[in-house]
């Protein structure tokens, strides 16, 4: 469950139900002074990517409802890490692990897609990261339009590995050695301002 914790509010809203492992939120501002912000989430287990918008009601400010869709499944085992490009003409991204065609198995390595917010079941690998997905993390610095991966590999301690890959080239490149001193890398976040 998804629930929205308002302070003025009696008790908290729910959001949006049914996932077996919400991992990732990403709030998409509204592009309106409407509250018709998004939120993009996440399920691991599943291997699905919701959308989950707030919709007013026409001349009720503050009133309305949240809608809740399935965006995004296809050939998904894992749908992991999640961020946006805030440039112009800049996307959704997600790290999906892409479904292996032999029952019983766990996937196939992690693979950063560029999800297109309008169509159902529409993307666009850029990049294939050496290792499968689990609970990744994933940020994205618009200066040098690079994205930032923590790959927790198979959750064991000292397996974390941290990522860059270049929007342009999808080259990918491992910039925290295996080993340490990460005993675990799963979310990331990326300050401009800083380079951390």
């Amino acid at each position: 469950v998804l629930v929205l914790i308002d302070a003025a509010a009696a008790s908290p809203t729910v959001v949006a139900t049914g996932f077996a492992w919400a991992e990732n939120i990403l709030c998409e501002p509204a592009e309106s002074a409407a509250r018709n912000g998004t939120l993009w989430v996440s399920e691991s287990t599943r291997g699905e990517l919701w959308r989950v918008t707030w919709r007013e009601n026409a001349g009720a400010a503050g009133q309305g409802n949240w809608e809740q869709t399935l965006h995004y499944s296809r050939g998904a085992d894992r749908v992991a890490g999640l961020a946006r490009d805030p440039g112009p003409g800049g996307g959704l991204y997600a790290l999906v692990q892409p479904e292996d065609a032999a029952p019983g198995k766990d996937g196939k390595n992690c693979v950063l897609m560029r999800i297109d917010r309008n169509r159902t079941d529409a993307a666009e690998a850029i990049a294939t990261l050496p290792r499968k997905c689990l609970g990744d993390g994933l940020a994205f610095d618009n200066a040098t339009q690079t994205f930032f991966v923590a790959n927790e590999g198979d959750f064991l301690p000292y397996n974390g590995k941290v990522y860059a890959i270049q929007k342009s080239t999808g080259a990918v490149t491992e910039i925290a050695q295996d080993g340490g001193p990460y005993t675990s890398t799963d979310g990331a976040s990326y300050d401009a301002a800083t380079g951390l």
